[in-house]
C-alpha cells in the first residue's frame, strides 16, 4: 500500500502550527490516557486483592500515578507507575528469600498489628522456636499469647497480573483519548 501526500496552496501555515503544536498537544494526551491507566490499575488491584477496606491493598492501588517519560531522541512516553518495591512481584509473581536468617511475615495485618509495622517496631515480643517448623514471634499474655509474625527462609507470592489485565481493560479507552489529542491537535492547526 502507497499513501501519498499532496500539498494545496494555503497549507504551509497549517502544517507550521501542526509542527510547532502537536508534540504539546500529543503529551497532554499521553498524560491523560496514563492517568486512566493508573485508574484501570486501581480498580484490578482491588478486584484482585479483595476489597476496597484492605488497608495494605489501598497503599498498593493508590501508589501508581500517571507519570511522563522523554527519551533523548525526542520520543516521549507516558505510563502509570508505582514506587513500591512490591509492586512487580505482586503483579509478576515470584520467590522472596531471607537475606539473613529469616523473613519475618506478619500474621493479622490491621487486627493486632499496625500495617507496615515490623518486628522491631514491636515491643515485647518473645520466640518460639519450634524443631522442623517455622519459629514464631508472640507477645506473651497472662494464659497465653498473641501471634505476630512467622520466621521463614523464603516465600512464594502468586502473581495477580493486575497490570495486564488493566492494559486488557484500558486498551480501547486508551486509544479513544489519544485519537481525541491528535484530533484536537489537528483542528487546532486547522482552526
Amino acid at each position: 500500500m502507497t499513501i501519498g501526500l499532496q500539498i494545496v496552496d494555503g497549507a504551509t501555515p497549517v502544517f507550521e502550527k501542526l509542527e510547532r503544536d502537536l508534540p504539546n498537544v500529543l503529551e497532554r494526551g499521553l498524560l491523560s490516557a496514563a492517568t486512566y491507566a493508573a485508574g484501570e490499575i486501581r480498580r484490578q488491584v482491588f478486584a484482585r486483592f479483595g476489597g476496597k477496606n484492605n488497608r495494605t491493598t489501598g497503599n498498593l492501588a493508590n501508589s501508581f500515578t500517571a507519570t511522563l517519560l522523554q527519551s533523548r531522541g525526542g520520543n516521549i512516553a507516558a505510563g502509570a507507575m508505582s514506587d513500591l518495591i512490591y509492586a512487580g512481584i505482586q503483579n509478576r509473581g515470584g520467590t522472596i528469600t531471607a537475606k539473613g536468617k529469616a523473613l519475618t511475615v506478619p500474621i493479622g495485618m490491621g487486627k493486632t498489628l499496625p500495617v507496615g509495622a515490623r518486628a522491631r517496631d514491636v515491643p515485647g515480643l518473645v520466640l518460639i522456636s519450634r524443631p522442623g517448623k517455622p519459629g514464631l514471634l508472640v507477645r506473651p499474655r497472662k494464659k497465653a499469647f498473641d501471634l505476630y509474625f512467622v520466621l521463614v527462609k523464603s516465600v512464594n507470592i502468586t502473581g495477580r497480573r493486575y497490570i495486564e489485565a488493566a492494559a486488557k481493560e484500558a486498551e480501547t479507552e486508551v486509544i479513544r483519548i489519544l485519537d481525541e489529542a491528535a484530533q484536537g491537535g489537528i483542528n487546532k492547526a486547522e482552526g
